[in-house]
């Protein structure tokens, strides 16, 4: 059983980087860019918030340099999302459906996935809340933002519905059953996940969102 759970934070990255990949390719086709941005887009949609957590956590070299099956998944990915859109573009009966939330509920997914599995970590390494909350974050918001700003778009960590806060809370729910409960990791891993996309779902489909200030000019 401890085997198990031992490698339950592997499959979340799997997850996230299957999601995080496809929510690349599809920003770059929308965008019309070519193999080689597809390719560059997707890697760095992908791992690019797991490379900031191994680096902020001092956890040596990023696991994306050293592990081939990270690459390997995101190319999975490319191709399967490449084949995806070939064959929709190809059958008339597949385009009367609306396909334009898929960008925001894979990137909904890899924020959950990635999010989970960095503030695991740093609870395995007994971080603070803190520090939790942050690696959570910046984890799971890292590679949209820098997928937003490679395709030169407001990134959607910005746009008004909830999404950063999104970790917030589902980091520090983790950090609090980890501290005060005693229940199975897998029950408070699967409660960080579903919190995480629950809340982001609401901002895709329900347009929940933080207040926004109104600026007064002088």
């Amino acid at each position: 059983m401890e085997d198990i759970i031992s490698t339950f934070p592997t499959a979340l990255e799997v997850i996230g980087l299957l999601a995080f990949s496809v929510s690349g390719v599809i920003a770059a086709l929308q965008k019309r860019l070519d193999l080689m941005g597809i390719i560059v887009l997707a890697i760095t949609t992908a791992c690019g918030g797991g490379i900031l957590r191994d680096v902020l956590l001092q956890n040596g070299i990023p696991v994306f340099f050293t592990n081939y099956s990270y690459i390997t998944t995101v190319i999975v990915a490319i191709v399967g999302t490449l084949a995806a859109n070939k064959l929709y573009s190809r059958h008339k009966t597949l385009r009367k459906y609306n396909v334009s939330r898929i960008l925001d509920v894979a990137d909904a997914v890899g924020l959950a996935t990635f999010g989970t599995s960095a503030a695991l970590m740093v609870i395995a390494q007994g971080g603070n809340m803190l520090t939790c909350v942050f690696i959570c974050t910046i984890t799971g918001c890292g590679g949209g933002i820098l997928r937003d700003v490679l395709v030169q778009r407001m990134p959607i960590i910005f746009s008004g519905t909830i999404y950063a806060a999104c970790c917030i809370a589902g980091s520090v729910v983790m950090y609090l059953l980890y501290d005060y409960c005693f229940l199975p990791r897998e029950l408070i891993t699967a409660v960080c996940f579903i919190l995480i996309l629950g809340l982001r779902f609401l901002g895709i489909f329900k347009g929940v969102g933080l207040p926004k200030i109104q600026y007064h000019a002088e």
